[in-house]
């Protein structure tokens, strides 16, 4: 029997899908999870020692990775979100004491307001739409 504080990444990520999965998530949410999270597992292996589960320092590692790729913050936000489940999920069923995402900032993403159209702009698309039964 193997106990949750043995658990390596690739374990505990094989038990998160299963969870997923028995949740009944889309498809699209299991390939962005999964390749969000098969990302973070390439970043940590590429440290002294290999990967395993992460730390809030290894998670903030990760995040100036992305940032350093010159992903936009949406995309970051992104797979930060589906790595918190992991994390989360981690801490729920005890195989962390608790979620490594705790205390790690994630870059905030701006929020963008419609572009109002002026007088002159509004009347433009009218004039040129086709008027019914012509």
């Amino acid at each position: 029997m193997m106990l949750f504080s043995d658990m390596d990444f690739d374990h505990a990520r094989g038990v998160f899908y299963l969870y997923c999965r028995s949740k009944g998530l889309a498809e699209r949410t299991l390939q962005t999870y999964f390749s969000s999270i098969d990302e973070l597992r390439a970043f940590l292996a590429k440290s002294d020692s290999g990967p395993r589960l992460p730390g809030a320092h290894e998670l903030r590692g990760f995040v100036a990775h992305l940032l350093d790729q010159g992903l936009a913050r949406t995309t970051i936000s992104i797979r930060m979100r589906a790595i918190r489940s992991f994390c989360n999920f981690l801490a729920r069923e005890g195989i962390v004491p608790s979620s490594p995402m705790a205390g790690v900032a994630v870059p905030k993403v701006p929020s963008r307001y419609p572009e109002v159209l002026t007088g002159a702009a509004a009347k433009k698309p009218a004039q040129s739409a086709p008027l019914p039964g012509r």
